[in-house]
C-alpha cells in the first residue's frame, strides 16, 4: 500500500514541473517574410499563434537599436512607415497577449506570449524619379540599356511594360546596364527601366510600381541593305548635280554613304539623318564603287549595321557628237573624256530613245571616241534620228561593273 503511494506521488510531482516547463518555455514567431515596400515603408507578415493578440513589429538600421513600428491583430499586415529610400532594415516580430500604457501613454509593457522571431533583412524601393534611360548598344537582334545610377540601387530591372507587375522582363543586373535579346531586327521598342533594392539573404525585391525611366526610341539594327533599295533618284550630269536615296521601312536613326574609287580609296564619306544625299561637282569624271549602311544612336556614339554590297557609277565630265552625211553615206563622230578609273566603254545606237539598242563597239579605256556608221548591219540613213548610248564600266575581279547612269546621245537629222 505504501509502495503505491510513493508511485502516485511521484507521478504528480511529474506532471506539476512538465506544466512548469511549459509555461517558461515560449514558441516564436515563424514564417516571416517580407510583402511589401516602398520608398519610405515595408510590410511583412508572420506565422499565426493560437495565444497571441496583439503582432508587434520591431525596425532596426544596424541591429542594435530597435524601435518598436507597427502592431496588429493581423499578422499578415505588419507595417513600418518613415524610412529612408533604397535602405536596408532589419526586422522581428513578437507575440503579446495585451499590454498597458505608461509613461502618460508614450511606452507599452506588453504581456508577451512569444519569443521574438529570427531577424530579417528588408529593404525599402530607392528614389529612381530623376533616372534616365538611354540606348548604348544595338544589334539585329538585341538592345542594350543603361538606366542612370541611383542612390540605394542595387538591382536593376529591363521591362516593356510602365507597371512593374505586368511588364515582361527582359533583364535584371546588379548594374544599371542590361541587355534585352532576341528582338526583331529592324525594329523600335518601347524600353522601361526600374531602379531596385535587393535584399541578400531573403532574395526580395524592393520596386517601385512604375518605371523609374523609359525609352520609347530603343532600335534594332537593320540587316545589309539590298542594292535594290539605294542608289540614284534624280540625275543633272550636265551639271554634275546628282540624288542619292534609300527607300523607307528601315528603322534606323540615320544613315552612312561611303564612294570609293575603283581602288578602295574613300573620297566622300557621309554620316546623316536624311535618307538622302545631294552631290555637287563629285561624280563626272570618276568611276566610283559606292555603299550604304544605317545607324542607331546609342548613347555618345553610333552603332552601325553591316554595310551593303557596292553599286556603281561613272561618269564622263563631257560626251560630244558630230554627224555627218557624205552623199548617201552618213557617220556619227562621239568623244568623250576619259573616265578614271573606268577599264571599258560600250557603245550602243538605237533609233528610240528607250530601248532597241544594238551594240556597236567596245572600246578600252584608253580609247575615248568612236565613228559610227552602222546599226545592226544596216548603215545608218538620212533624215533618222539616232541614239548613241556609251556604257562606261569598270573590271572587278573577274568581272565587269557597269555605271548605274550612262551618257545618250541624240543626233540631228
Amino acid at each position: 500500500m505504501k509502495k503505491w503511494k510513493q508511485i502516485v506521488l511521484i507521478a504528480a510531482v511529474a506532471l506539476l514541473l512538465g506544466l512548469t516547463s511549459q509555461a517558461e518555455t515560449k514558441a516564436a514567431i515563424t514564417e516571416l517574410k517580407q510583402t511589401d515596400a516602398g520608398t519610405s515603408s515595408i510590410t511583412v507578415s508572420c506565422s499565426t499563434d493560437l495565444l497571441t493578440k496583439y503582432y508587434v513589429l520591431y525596425v532596426s538600421a544596424d541591429q542594435q537599436n530597435w524601435v518598436e513600428k507597427d502592431y496588429s491583430t493581423n499578422p499578415n499586415a505588419l507595417d513600418a512607415n518613415g524610412l529612408a529610400a533604397g535602405s536596408t532594415y532589419y526586422v522581428y516580430v513578437r507575440g503579446a497577449a495585451d499590454y498597458d500604457w505608461v509613461d502618460d501613454y508614450d511606452n507599452k509593457i506588453w504581456e508577451w506570449t512569444t519569443e521574438p522571431s529570427p531577424v530579417m533583412e528588408v529593404v525599402t524601393v530607392p528614389n529612381g524619379s530623376s533616372a534616365k534611360l538611354v540606348q548604348t548598344g544595338a544589334t539585329k537582334n538585341s538592345v542594350t540599356m543603361e538606366l542612370t545610377s541611383v542612390t540605394g540601387a542595387n538591382y536593376y530591372v529591363l521591362g516593356s511594360a510602365s507597371s512593374y507587375s505586368t511588364a515582361q522582363i527582359y533583364n535584371a543586373s546588379t548594374t544599371p546596364t542590361m541587355t534585352a535579346s532576341g528582338l526583331r531586327e529592324n525594329a523600335s521598342y518601347y524600353m522601361y527601366g526600374f531602379a531596385c533594392r535587393k535584399a541578400a539573404t531573403t532574395g526580395f525585391i524592393a520596386h517601385p510600381n512604375f518605371a523609374s525611366s523609359s525609352d520609347y526610341g530603343a532600335k534594332t539594327l537593320s540587316g545589309k541593305i539590298n542594292t535594290k533599295n539605294f542608289g540614284l533618284s534624280s540625275i543633272f550630269s550636265n551639271i554634275d548635280v546628282y540624288y542619292f536615296n534609300i527607300a523607307s521601312g528601315i528603322v534606323s536613326d540615320g544613315y552612312q554613304y561611303q564612294f570609293q574609287t575603283m581602288k578602295g580609296k574613300v573620297k566622300k564619306d557621309i554620316v546623316q539623318t536624311s535618307t538622302s544625299v545631294r552631290l555637287e561637282s563629285f561624280i563626272n569624271g570618276t568611276f566610283y564603287k559606292y555603299r550604304v549602311r544605317s545607324y542607331v544612336d546609342c548613347g555618345a556614339g553610333k552603332v552601325f549595321s553591316e554595310w551593303s554590297d557596292f553599286r556603281y557609277i561613272g561618269m564622263s565630265k563631257k560626251v560630244s557628237g558630230v554627224s555627218k552625211v557624205r552623199g548617201k553615206k552618213r557617220t556619227i563622230r562621239c568623244s568623250w573624256k576619259k573616265v578614271s578609273g573606268a577599264s571599258q566603254y560600250v557603245v550602243y545606237i538605237s533609233k528610240s530613245q528607250d530601248g532597241g539598242y544594238k551594240k556597236v563597239k567596245t572600246l578600252s579605256a584608253k580609247k575615248n571616241s568612236i565613228v559610227i556608221n552602222k546599226i545592226g548591219k544596216k548603215k545608218l540613213k538620212k533624215n533618222v534620228k539616232y541614239y548613241v548610248r556609251i556604257v562606261t564600266k569598270a573590271k572587278v575581279g573577274k568581272k565587269y561593273k557597269t555605271s548605274d547612269v550612262n551618257t545618250v546621245l541624240t543626233s540631228s537629222y
